[in-house]
């Protein structure tokens, strides 16, 4: 739920946090194109009660911020086939001057 300038100064602190080759584990929501399940759907009412916006991010895009962050992505998978919860693993590189 972190807008974009949050979510990278979030990624900046636990880079800082992780010594290098710590392992970076988050699980998010990326809505599919179809229908939404009903529990998302009752998450973005409680977030629109609160006067609060989703931040949804397409796969590729979360992936990008957290390799400009500093980590190697490991494994990005879904938690479960039908579902809209992805884990994104990734690590905290050796060194900075490696990348992808």
């Amino acid at each position: 739920m972190l807008d974009g300038a949050a979510l990278q100064k979030t990624l900046r602190i636990l880079h800082a946090k992780l010594i290098p080759g710590g392992r970076l584990v988050i699980r998010v929501t990326i809505p599919t194109d179809g229908p939404r399940p009903w529990k998302p759907r009752i998450e973005d009412f409680r977030l629109k009660m609160r006067r609060m916006l989703p931040h949804y991010r397409r796969q590729a895009s979360l992936a990008a911020m957290i390799v400009a962050a500093g980590f190697d992505i490991a494994t990005i998978q879904p938690d479960t086939p039908e579902g809209e919860e992805w884990w994104f693993i990734a690590d905290r590189r050796l060194s900075e001057g490696t990348g992808p």
